[in-house]
């Protein structure tokens, strides 16, 4: 490992956490609370309240099973790229079939969908810092994930707000 890592390089290990933080937070509350008063006004919360916790349990067992994954992993593309390729595919896939499902079960399995990718994502991703990172440097990089994870809370909130007023995330 070098002994400094250029800006770039430190911001390219941490820029994860902004393409999740709009995921996520554009799917929940607005997309997701919008498509359950759509398809099942009556039961808007409790489907909200099973779905949210069925892929919290996703995402409990996901990122840890597939974290050990890769740091087993010996392949042309490294430990971790896999994950972060199949993860953010099948992540960014569920999204649009929660905004295009016609029935709540089918947004419900978008749902677990998303919480499946995008976890097989983060596993890995956890582990780049101290992988990639000097030690010298691991403050730096922690505080532009955070505050990557902070921008992409505010734009992903910000985002499907609009969409949903406007209309246009459904």
């Amino acid at each position: 490992m070098t002994s400094r890592l250029p800006w770039y390089r430190l911001a390219g290990l941490t820029l994860f956490a902004l393409a999740f933080g709009i995921g996520a937070n554009s799917l929940e509350p607005a997309v997701l609370g919008q498509r359950f008063l759509e398809l099942a006004p009556e039961h808007k919360n409790t489907a909200l309240g099973l779905t949210t916790a069925a892929g919290l349990l996703v995402a409990a067992l996901v990122q840890p099973v597939v974290g050990g994954f890769s740091d087993r992993t010996a392949g042309r593309l490294g430990r971790r790229i896999p994950y972060f390729i199949a993860g953010s595919a099948l992540a960014s896939a569920a999204l649009f079939g929660v905004v295009l499902a016609p029935t709540l079960l089918l947004v419900a399995l978008g749902v677990l969908a998303f919480q499946f990718g995008s976890n097989t994502a983060q596993g890995p991703w956890q582990a780049l810092i101290p992988d990639q990172v000097p030690v010298s440097q691991r403050g730096t990089a922690a505080g532009l994930k955070s505050l990557f994870e902070v921008l992409g809370f505010v734009v992903g909130r910000a985002l499907s707000g609009y969409l949903v007023a406007d209309g246009r995330a459904l």
